[in-house]
């Protein structure tokens, strides 16, 4: 918001003339006024590098607490991206920040335009633009108190897919809101990426944060990208086709790249006669199609039983969605599972040591590599 008015009043000079007026101009005109143009960035770059240096002096005066981690085997980078959740985070806050610069770095010239309003004009809807920004940030908080974060974001990146066509192909004003509102429904990606990409990481979580964070070079490449398309094209209302994909990238993070994979190990004894244990296999080559069905609802990915002797081992992969105590109630008030698992009773039998009415016991996990 401040950084837009900053620029109104210290680096627009409201001069502007259009590529034949320039032409037309005398070579020391031209001269004069490309060079004024340039310098007018001077002051304000020159007050934002002795902020930084006091910022950095502040830092360095500062005694800051020492603080010892447990020390834990060191991994590589690429080791930690075998979280596939975290991979796609860091892609798609390479995207989203990309798309952040290029819909901000390009506002004022596309709004030049597309629907023709001098550059001062211009930057008094780029703040605009950054109080939508700051308000999306707030609206977005409040209702991810009700909508999950994933869930949200997929449909804010959706709304920007939709706006990123309209300023790629409208003209006039409706370009302008519409790069308005990119803002207000962008306001939220960069911190629920974040949030979503760490999730269940544990010890990994510092070097995932990182690494997400490392991903802001997107907010670099991609608006040289955006340059060329406009360049090339000779219409920077094309180039927007760059933060366009970047939202399908986003996109596609809500609804299925933040996902994650829980495993549990589960054992059950079977009854120790070969008989039995025949019957019990054969009816596992063709378990009842409610069966499969009320196992997938329950958010249950992959399930495999093994045996040894009559020993049952079972190893379940769920998603974010599966807890115990909804499978348990969602069992009981189902027939058909009701009606299988009585007759699973007749091969099976707990094992030592259980609870009363236990079947399906928890394992614990004591070793990972």
């Amino acid at each position: 918001v401040i950084a837009p008015l900053i620029g109104k009043y210290f680096i627009l000079s409201g001069k502007e003339y259009t590529d034949d007026e320039l032409g037309g101009m005398s070579a020391a005109a031209r001269d004069t006024y490309l060079q004024s143009e340039a310098s007018s960035v001077k002051g304000p770059y020159i007050v934002i590098g002795i902020l930084i240096l006091a910022v950095a002096a502040l830092f360095l005066l500062t005694k800051l607490p020492d603080i010892k981690e447990e020390k834990t085997e060191r991994k590589n980078l690429l080791h930690t991206l075998r979280h596939k959740h975290l991979l796609w985070a860091v892609i798609a806050q390479f995207f989203y920040v990309g798309a952040q610069v290029c819909v901000t770095s390009f506002f004022i010239n596309l709004v030049k335009r597309s629907a023709g309003l001098n550059e001062k004009l211009a930057a008094d809807f780029l703040v605009a633009y950054g109080i939508a920004f700051m308000t999306g940030r707030f609206v977005g908080t409040f209702l991810m108190k009700y909508i999950k974060p994933a869930k949200l974001l997929s449909f804010y990146a959706l709304v920007n897919i939709g706006l990123s066509l309209i300023a790629v192909f409208s003209k006039g004003m409706i370009t302008v809101y519409a790069l308005i509102a990119i803002g207000f429904f962008m306001s939220i990606m960069f911190p629920t990426i974040f949030a979503l990409g760490i999730k269940g990481l544990r010890h990994e979580t510092k070097m995932g944060s990182s690494l997400i964070i490392m991903a802001i070079v997107g907010g670099a490449l991609l608006p040289p990208v955006l340059g060329y398309i406009s360049d090339l094209t000779g219409n920077i209302q094309t180039g927007y086709w760059v933060p366009l994909v970047c939202f399908v990238v986003v996109l596609y993070f809500g609804l299925k790249g933040n996902e994650t994979k829980k495993r549990y190990s589960l054992a059950l004894d079977l009854k120790n006669d070969p008989s039995l244990i025949a019957e019990y296999e054969e009816h596992h080559r063709k378990v009842w199609p409610e069966i499969l069905k009320s196992i997938r609802d329950a958010g249950i990915l992959q399930m495999e039983i093994y045996r040894t002797g009559n020993r049952l081992f079972m190893i379940m992969e769920t998603d974010d969605s599966f807890n115990f105590e909804n499978k348990a109630k969602a069992d009981a008030a189902n027939k058909k599972v009701q009606q299988w698992e009585e007759l699973m009773w007749k091969y099976q039998q707990a094992l030592p040591g259980s609870k009363p009415g236990e079947k399906w016991v928890l394992m614990e996990k004591i070793f990972s590599i």
